[in-house]
């Protein structure tokens, strides 16, 4: 699968898991439950802007690879924090629908972050290492 691919997918699934939840996503409850996976989001852009934050899997050519703030954890923040954020919409609005299209955007992040991981081993060598004091999507766990 290619990187255009990989994102329209993993957009189509968001935005229709957002769209999907209506009016329910503007209210107090579902602010504070999706407070961390936003706040975790600012943080992994904070951290990346020395790099240039990019959609895309593939490191920009001047890109430098980033391992402070959130990546000192884990080595995929954003998928983290957009896994953690439909979780939250899943507990504001819960439906099959919603669920099935959660597990596939899980499917294709875990899929993109792979496919990325081989991109950044090839741009950066010390990234291997990084790898192995790592987890890849939830600190201690995977």
């Amino acid at each position: 699968m290619k990187s255009p691919t990989l994102i329209i997918l993993q957009f189509s699934l968001l935005g229709g898991i957002i769209l999907n939840t209506g009016n329910s996503l503007f209210t107090i409850k579902s602010l504070l439950i999706t407070a961390p996976a936003i706040l975790l989001a600012v943080w992994a852009i904070v951290a990346m802007r020395k790099s240039r934050f990019r959609i895309s899997p593939i490191p920009a050519p001047d890109a430098s690879l980033v391992i402070s703030g959130p990546y000192q954890f884990i080595r995929h923040p954003m998928y983290s924090a957009i896994l953690l954020f439909v979780t939250g919409l899943l507990v504001i609005h819960y439906n099959t629908a919603q669920l099935i299209a959660a597990l596939l955007l899980a499917l294709v992040l875990l899929v993109k972050s792979k496919w990325e991981e081989i991109m950044l081993i090839n741009k950066f060598p010390e990234y291997k290492a990084y790898m192995r004091h790592t987890k890849s999507i939830i600190p201690y766990i995977l």
